[in-house]
């Protein structure tokens, strides 16, 4: 895996031609910044493509301070879905990271949500709920 290299020359570089980030970057910074350690079981709506795939892909992960919720609209306009937490008490305040056509995920932006609301996915974009919550005592 290459690191430091930059252009098109390498396949999927981390930089682009005037060593910005690209999508690459910021998919790896996602990865280490927006997910906790422990996977959470999902399911999906019936936004579904030709082939019967979502075009909506999820997936939930804890970790000791926050619940995360990453949402990937893989479809070229946007979608409006229901989000429906359960399980564990959620804070009505979140902090929303997007990836998306000229928005990069390093600052979020406060959203009132709690246990179910509706959101509108951004085309081809990752959308990121996080949610703080209280450490159990054995955590």
């Amino acid at each position: 895996f290459i690191f430091n290299q930059y252009g098109t020359q390498y396949g999927f570089p981390l930089y682009t031609d005037q060593l910005e980030r690209n999508y690459s970057n910021w998919a790896l910074w996602i990865h280490g910044n927006l997910r906790g350690s422990a996977v959470l079981p999902v399911s999906v709506s019936d936004n579904l493509n030709e082939s019967g795939n979502p075009y909506l892909l999820v997936t939930a992960t804890k970790g000791r301070k926050a619940l995360y919720v990453e949402v990937i609209n893989r479809h070229s306009s946007p979608i409006t879905d229901s989000v429906v937490l359960q399980g564990t008490p959620i804070p009505k305040q979140a902090t929303v990271y997007q990836m998306a056509a000229g928005i990069t995920p390093e600052k979020g932006t406060k959203a009132s949500l709690g246990q179910q609301f509706s959101y509108t996915f951004p085309p081809y974009s990752v959308t990121i709920f996080k949610l703080s919550i209280r450490p159990k005592e054995d955590d």
